[in-house]
């Protein structure tokens, strides 16, 4: 009798904020992960881009300046600021590897390779509240993409 008279049933109000703070951690993570998904598909469009420049790698052997301020354009319309494109294969000239362009093409069927570098900007809303100047949280990008196997 002593052990139910003891015995304390949980209140109301520790009922309600078990469920506020679980409410409010979903919501935290569920901000996080719109931040993530942004930067995941800038991550996509500039792998895209580094496929379509392979490919027309592969194909002509070089980039034509068309393709080059094309893809650029599609960088910097992505958010990639002062991109830069560079071409490597095994040129036709001299059989070295190096630097590819429309006087100096790769040779059909070579291992080349597609560089892509920049200035991006990482933009967490939720995290950074305003606090960090646009110079800090703009990051060198290198992705890379080649024929070679890895």
């Amino acid at each position: 009798m002593a052990d139910i008279i003891k015995r304390k049933d949980r209140g109301f109000l520790e009922n309600i904020l078990t469920l506020f703070v679980s409410i409010l951690a979903l919501a935290v993570i569920m901000f996080l992960a719109v931040s993530f998904l942004e930067q995941i598909q800038l991550k996509n469009i500039i792998d895209q881009t580094a496929r379509r420049a392979v490919l027309q790698l592969e194909t002509w052997g070089y980039l034509d300046e068309d393709t080059r301020e094309e893809l650029s354009a599609q960088l910097l319309e992505a958010g990639v600021c002062q991109g830069k494109i560079q071409v490597r294969g095994i040129r036709q000239s001299d059989g070295r590897w190096g630097e590819v362009t429309s006087f100096d093409p790769a040779v059909y069927g070579s291992k080349v390779e597609v560089q892509i570098t920049g200035n991006v900007k990482w933009d967490f809303p939720f995290l950074t509240s305003g606090y960090l100047d646009e110079n800090r949280s703009r990051e060198i990008i290198r992705i890379q993409s080649s024929t070679g196997k890895h």
